[in-house]
């Protein structure tokens, strides 16, 4: 009985899938298979000291290489390159956000679909590097990581081999949950508005996925206006930025560039979500060159949250509210709004100040070169052409009809007024720095520094020049490259660097076009 019991303990505790599994382990005769390939794997890398090794991109290398031989990427996935999160961390301004009063405190970094671990590795390295930019003589211990680094990963072999990716560049102490990067877990740190640093490259297009989602711990305001069949899962992951982020923390996300100006309600309601609470610190537009087989155009959002309470859009929308009331305004931030709106918009207060308080009859805005726009989109309007035809509208007097038409104009164009305005008192203290990388592929790779090779036994990134224009390999804090730009952004500089004048500009609210829904009605 007690050998019986013996040989079942055995085999639950060997003949079963561990850490160490190459294969699926059932049985003994698995488990030997198993371990043969185990110890060929340790003699492979014998010779090699890999804990600590500062040979990053060789690291990265041999797990994209290992990924990509050895699992088809699932929709939606795929894996960013080193010098690009590279590239983003040096971007980040790390040693603002480490200084506080007292001395260093060490960033809570998230990457929610953290994929092979890159980002998080790299902001290992990037946080350790600020620290020492700042005070030299510290002396930093990798298990600062244990409540400061962590990663979520739905992909179950993903989640395994970013952890060994942590172990072998020093923060094995760092997190790395096998879960649903929608999802939130408290019992493992991972809550609402307590990160500091977020930064990822989340799955996009993903077919048919919101019949599959299984979120116990969160709501989306965004997921409502996503259909069973849509693709559009990078929305979620953009609200869900502004969910686990802290006033003033920071974010750097890759997108694809449908974000910025695809026109379903979802996407419509992304953007919504970052300008009510984000600044947009800059925007780098990547071409097809850069993710190497996918071929995708790329967006990276590099944001900044709000500092609240209160939330920004409580403050906006109560300064809106009082400007349609025709309330005082003289010595508030309302007046400094509406002024910087109709400079925008091109309107003097009187004109804006008749239309606020509904004095003329809706058909004399047609002569108005901005107002127009309202009239003709309202007397276009279904609801305008049936009324117009109802018999018992018909036998109305013409000053009742003049009533319903007043009323339901300025209902319409008040309400677009009101949005516009909106959006606008929420970008106009911000510039924005805009990178656009060049189309042609030769150009790219300059830009990027890097180019892919499918050729055999050189699979992967081909590095050209370290860094490119985009980062210095040899100084993190180096303004002369994109990244200085982007840096310098966050400070709420304006910086020019002649090698990039062709490809760097700023957006201001004067050079912003405020998009509206005219025509929803």
């Amino acid at each position: 009985m007690i050998e019986d019991l013996r040989r079942t303990l055995r085999s639950l505790k060997f003949y079963t899938n561990n850490d160490f599994a190459f294969k699926n382990v059932h049985n003994e005769e698995l488990f030997y298979q198993n371990g043969k390939i185990l110890v060929e794997i340790v003699q492979l890398f014998e010779k090699y000291r890999i804990i600590g090794s500062n040979d990053v991109q060789m690291l990265g290398d041999l797990f994209e290489q290992l990924l990509n031989k050895g699992f088809k990427q699932n929709e939606g996935q795929f894996f960013t390159p080193i010098p690009i999160t590279r590239f983003i961390w040096d971007s980040l301004p790390i040693e603002r956000i480490i200084k506080k009063d007292n001395g260093i405190e060490f960033p809570k970094i998230i990457d929610y679909a953290c994929g092979a671990g890159h980002f998080l590795t790299q902001g290992f390295e990037a946080v350790n590097a600020g620290v020492l930019s700042f005070e030299p003589s510290y002396e930093i211990d990798p298990s600062w990581a244990e409540h400061k680094v962590f990663g979520i990963e739905k992909d179950y072999r993903l989640a395994r081999v970013s952890k060994i990716s942590l172990f072998m560049h020093g923060a094995g102490d760092g997190n790395i949950i096998f879960g649903d990067g929608l999802e939130n877990y408290p019992d493992k740190e991972i809550t609402q508005e307590s990160f500091d640093i977020l930064v990822a490259n989340p799955p996009y297009s993903v077919k048919a996925f919101k019949p599959h989602l299984k979120i116990k711990n969160n709501e989306f305001d965004i997921l409502d206006k996503i259909s069973n069949d849509g693709s559009e899962i990078e929305t979620l992951f953009v609200e869900r930025i502004s969910q686990l982020l802290k006033p003033e923390g920071v974010a750097a996300v890759v997108l694809p560039t449908s974000i910025l100006n695809k026109e379903n309600e979802s996407f419509i309601g992304a953007r919504e979500t970052i300008l009510k609470n984000f600044m947009i610190r800059a925007i780098v537009l990547f071409g097809n060159k850069t993710f190497g087989a996918t071929g995708t155009n790329t967006a990276i959002l590099f944001l900044e949250k709000f500092k609240e309470p209160p939330k920004r859009i409580d403050l906006v929308t109560d300064s809106v509210t009082s400007i349609f009331e025709a309330n005082n305004l003289v010595d508030w931030e309302d007046d400094e709004i509406l002024n910087g709106y109709l400079d925008k918009i091109k309107v003097d207060i009187s004109t804006y100040s008749s239309f606020v308080k509904c004095k003329k009859n809706y058909n004399e805005w047609q002569s108005d070169l901005y107002f127009r726009m309202y009239y003709e989109a309202f007397i276009s309007s279904a609801e305008y052409g049936n009324k117009s035809k109802q018999k018992n509208f018909i036998k109305l007097s013409e000053a009742d009809k003049l009533l319903w038409f007043n009323e339901h104009f300025y209902d319409y164009a008040q309400n677009i007024e009101k949005e516009k305005l909106t959006y606008f008192a929420l970008i106009y203290q911000q510039t924005t720095l805009v990178i656009a990388a060049p189309d042609e592929n030769k150009a790219q790779e300059k830009f990027l520094g890097y180019k892919w090779s499918n050729r055999k036994g050189q699979e992967g990134i081909q590095v050209i020049t370290p860094g490119g224009m985009l980062y210095s390999e040899e100084d993190r804090n180096s303004n002369d490259k994109v990244s200085g730009l982007i840096r310098k952004a966050f400070m709420d500089e304006e910086y020019s660097i002649s090698e990039l004048n062709e490809y760097a500009y700023y957006l201001n609210p004067k050079t912003r076009i405020i998009k509206t829904r005219i025509n929803r009605y």
